[in-house]
């Protein structure tokens, strides 16, 4: 078994998400995505790990399966707002396509996984958009209260 070491001194398997980070990053770069898209992607992949390890999981890129991601998926909507869910779901659904690429895994743990927000109870739903999504003003609803109608006039005249 092969073995590479961190800047932390840590020894991980090659194959494990943790060192196949750099590479999935690397790529990412080389298709341009944005700093902001960067960083999201790959904090998703850090907490992700950070998850499998505390509940533990495997963190073989081969031994993932549909299983684990759900876990952590259902984790997230418990612990955080659906938009971070949905974030984390979508950068999660890059890294198993890139995995899927490069012969890390054969098949996607995410293949028929549905949207992370798909997974939220119907009262918090709200009216979906295609493909299981909720619709943004669902979302807004879910976090603050409406602004008042008409910007808050109350329909009195204004004085000219």
């Amino acid at each position: 078994m092969t073995v590479e070491a961190r800047p932390d001194r840590q020894s991980l398997v090659v194959g494990d998400i943790r060192t196949l980070r750099r590479f999935w990053q690397l790529s990412l770069q080389a298709q341009g995505k944005s700093k902001n898209t960067l960083d999201v992607y790959v904090s998703a992949l850090d907490r992700f790990a950070e998850y499998l390890l505390a509940q533990g999981m495997p963190t073989e890129a081969a031994n993932l399966k549909r299983e684990h991601v759900e876990a952590f998926i259902a984790h997230l909507l418990q612990t955080r707002k659906p938009a971070t869910a949905s974030n984390r779901h979508r950068a999660l659904q890059a890294l198993f396509r890139f995995l899927v690429e490069e012969g890390e895994v054969t098949v996607s743990p995410m293949e028929r996984l549905r949207e992370a927000l798909a997974l939220l109870p119907p009262a918090l739903r709200g009216p979906a958009s295609p493909h299981g999504a909720v619709h943004p003003a669902t979302l807004q609803a879910t976090r603050s209260p409406p602004p008042p109608p008409n910007g808050g006039w109350t329909g009195g005249t204004y004085a000219g």
